[in-house]
């Protein structure tokens, strides 16, 4: 099974305003960080990572690709990625396209590539 991260470019904002939760997980599914955050119409979960966490991400054709979120990291790319999940369900887009919603669960949990 080969394991894929997609990403895409457009930017999606908030319709509304509401609170969303951020869960950061580890490779053992340790729950490393589970915070609470207010956001307002127009806002995207980019903007929010990158003013309440120590983010480092590459800019990448089809959109932002994130290797760190305080202390989860990805050190590399062809071993391990940060999956996405929105209400325990995987994401099949980026943190610029998912539309935030009040209540909303994101999960962001460090994953080895399954190359076989």
């Amino acid at each position: 099974m080969i394991t894929a991260f997609i990403v895409v470019a457009k930017k999606e904002g908030a319709k509304d305003s509401g609170t969303i939760t951020i869960e950061l997980v580890d490779l053992e599914n340790n729950v490393l960080s589970t915070k609470n955050h207010d956001f307002k119409k127009g806002d995207t979960l980019f903007q929010i990572l990158d003013s309440n966490y120590d983010l480092e991400y590459q800019n990448e054709v089809y959109g932002v690709f994130i290797t760190k979120i305080d202390e989860l990291y990805a050190p590399n790319r062809n071993e391990y990625f940060i999956k996405i999940e929105v209400n325990g369900e995987f994401s099949s887009v980026g943190v610029s396209q998912i539309k935030l919603e009040d209540q909303m669960i994101i999960t962001f949990t460090l994953t080895k590539v399954n190359l076989s």
